[in-house]
């Protein structure tokens, strides 16, 4: 008998249930983490260098503990397969999907669209987790989305304080919006690694708390109006 049926019939036994899942589904990331998002806040993950990976394996096991979620992606790189090897039912997932070059979804635009209907389930509080995958889209544009689209989102989450939102994005982005920022390293054969930065409250930004609103340079954000 392997060792790993030796393993699985010794826990059955014990009455601790008979399988072994993969190291990726133990969640060791999630939990070095914390949870996900709270109801009514934004939390956002990001590389802790330009272009390092194991952000979407981190999003996957914070999503796996969600009973239902919706997952906006606009540049199409959810993969169901890793995601139910990390532990995700995907019965349980609204995926909207982007990707292509579908006719106004791309460009400045296509973001100021993404974010509306960002807005739109955010609001609608119909599901406790969505997650935001922005980490393929142009940083440059991301760049210039106007500080009041963080505002109106947070704004959203606060009225029901029903739903969470998970940010993944190539740098944060949200500011003084989000809760906290998850900063994610991933290196060959290692488990990723978070450091998690100071929470709003820390930074003189308290929940509830009037928030401060700067008025924005329109050349700077182009045609982005979300």
């Amino acid at each position: 008998m392997a060792l790993r049926e030796e393993l699985e019939a010794a826990l059955g036994a014990r009455g601790l249930g008979g399988s072994l899942r993969p190291p990726e589904a133990w969640g060791l990331a999630a939990a070095e983490a914390g949870e996900g998002p709270r109801a009514g806040s934004i939390l956002e993950a990001v590389p802790a260098t330009p272009g390092a990976g194991g952000v979407t394996s981190l999003a996957f096991q914070l999503a796996a503990t969600a009973e239902r979620l919706v997952w906006v992606d606009p540049s199409d790189r959810f993969d169901p397969a890793s995601a139910r090897r990390a532990g995700l039912n995907l019965e349980r997932v609204l995926w909207l999907r982007g990707g292509g070059k579908r006719r106004g979804l791309t460009g400045l635009p296509g973001l100021a669209r993404w974010h509306a209907a960002l807005n739109a389930v955010v609001q609608s509080a119909a599901l406790p987790l969505v997650v935001a995958d922005f980490l393929s889209w142009p940083l440059a544009e991301l760049r210039r989305t106007p500080r009041s689209a963080w505002f109106r989102l947070l704004r959203g989450l606060e009225r029901t304080r029903r739903t969470g939102l998970l940010l993944l994005a190539p740098e944060p982005l949200a500011q003084t919006c989000a809760a906290r920022v998850l900063r994610v390293r991933y290196e060959a054969g290692r488990w990723p690694a978070v450091s998690i930065e100071a929470q709003a409250a820390e930074r003189g930004i308290a929940s509830g708390a009037p928030r401060p609103v700067r008025k924005e340079d329109p050349s700077r954000h182009g045609e982005l109006r979300a």
